[in-house]
């Protein structure tokens, strides 16, 4: 790289980091305009619903709630019954688990359908903290004047070119060698199949405990709650059988350490791993090896978040997914680390998955999102060190995912829709 391109590099750089710097002053305005905004909002919401009766619930679940306990219970409006907690309704004289359940899953529904249409109003002659202190932080929105909106649209811009135009520039004499080496040697085939399970009544057990409790990871491997009838240990077990009768190694990849324990409970002896957070990189290093060079067939357990990068694991064929993954990076990952460059046999992609569950949702999130990471920069190395740059927020998508299961299973409303609006 000459003078010259190393000067424009460097100009972009900057021009880059200074798009970052406007925009990053925007959204702390933002944040701070939201966070006055909070409380007056929040105060608005539970006032409209204070004047919406406890009645109204009941049609939000098309009728299916019994109103009468928690009417004689003092509970008079939607407000009051959003604000107490489940364990609380529970205790009330006459009102059941699923009563609780539904009365509170539709009033958060009444609540995020209040929050999305109150309006809130500022009275110049009557100011009060909460309001002057919202005033005080629009200021610096309204003092930015009309041509702020036009000035963060060109930084975006400018943030989103030049955040894919100088890592490509930087790198482009690897992603050439890398290219050429695409074209000289073509990849063996990549299958890979949806292995769909019905939950066994432990498993169903365990998945309606973890929605009602909120826990998003516990529903996530609730399908292993037993491991003598979990309809995914049996599935898996014959994925096994089917590699060994063919000579192949098995790769099996979990974001949970204890679903991995129960693999290795449930396969036996000659498994190796897991591949997890807590052992050191020399250590993996040697089981990855051990496993290579283990004659015909046999299986490696690895934690997802560890194993996912930085090792090579062409010597198996058949990869087996426990749940699909939050971040579509980790599930593309994995998968790379035996579908890759010295691979000589095509390559089984077998994902675990539970119907109406949790896991139909994050699968077809996780298709939508998929596309993006071969779009960043195909399977260099560059995007495997950068995976958070195509994810999305774990912690929104989680409670996104847990409240529609709430508010599902509380109403009874039909199984989960592959093609559910994604949040």
């Amino acid at each position: 790289m000459g003078k010259r391109e190393r000067s424009l590099l460097a100009e972009g750089a900057g021009l880059h980091e200074a798009a970052r710097g406007v925009l990053a002053d925007h959204a702390r305005a933002l944040e701070a305009v939201r966070a006055a905004l909070a409380p007056v909002h929040a105060e608005l919401v539970g006032k409209e619903l204070e004047s919406i009766p406890v009645s109204r619930l009941k049609d939000v679940t098309e009728g299916r709630l019994r109103l009468g306990a928690l009417e004689t219970a003092g509970f008079a409006s939607v407000r009051a019954v959003y604000e107490v907690g489940r364990y609380e309704l529970r205790q009330l004289p006459g009102v059941g688990a699923q009563t609780a359940d539904r009365a509170l899953a539709a009033a958060r529904q009444l609540a995020r359908a209040v929050e999305e249409t109150v309006s809130v109003r500022m009275d110049v002659d009557r100011p009060e903290p909460r309001t002057t202190a919202l005033v005080i932080a629009l200021r610096t929105l309204v003092e930015a004047g009309p041509e702020l909106r036009r000035a963060v649209d060109a930084a975006t811009r400018l943030d989103e070119r030049l955040g894919a135009l100088l890592p490509a520039a930087s790198v482009a004499p690897a992603y050439l060698r890398r290219n050429q080496q695409d074209v000289l040697t073509e990849l063996p085939a990549l299958v890979e199949v949806d292995e769909w399970e019905e939950f066994s009544a432990a498993d169903r057990e365990a998945y309606l405990r973890a929605v009602e409790d909120g826990n998003f990871m516990a529903m996530r491997r609730a399908a292993y709650a037993d491991a003598e009838k979990s309809a995914k240990l049996g599935r898996l077990r014959e994925l096994v059988a089917e590699a060994a009768e063919n000579g192949l190694k098995v790769v099996v990849f979990s974001y949970f350490r204890d679903v991995l324990a129960l693999v290795r409970q449930a396969l036996g002896e000659g498994v190796f791993g897991p591949v997890s957070g807590a052992v050191p990189a020399a250590r993996r290093q040697r089981l990855v090896d051990d496993f290579t060079a283990a004659p015909g067939h046999a299986v490696l357990l690895c934690q997802i978040e560890a194993a996912g990068i930085g090792l090579n694991l062409q010597a198996a064929s058949v990869v087996v997914l426990c749940e699909p993954q939050v971040k579509p990076t980790m599930e593309h990952q994995a998968v790379a680390r035996a579908h890759r460059m010295g691979q000589v046999r095509p390559v089984q992609v077998h994902r675990l998955l539970a119907t109406d569950s949790v896991d139909q949702r994050l699968l077809h999130i996780l298709k939508n999102k998929s596309r993006l990471f071969d779009a960043y920069a195909r399977r260099s190395d560059t995007a495997e060190q950068s995976p958070d740059a195509v994810d999305i927020s774990d912690s929104a998508l989680a409670r996104r995912i847990v409240e529609e299961e709430q508010i599902r299973l509380a109403g009874g409303v039909g199984p989960v829709q592959g093609g559910a609006r994604e949040p």
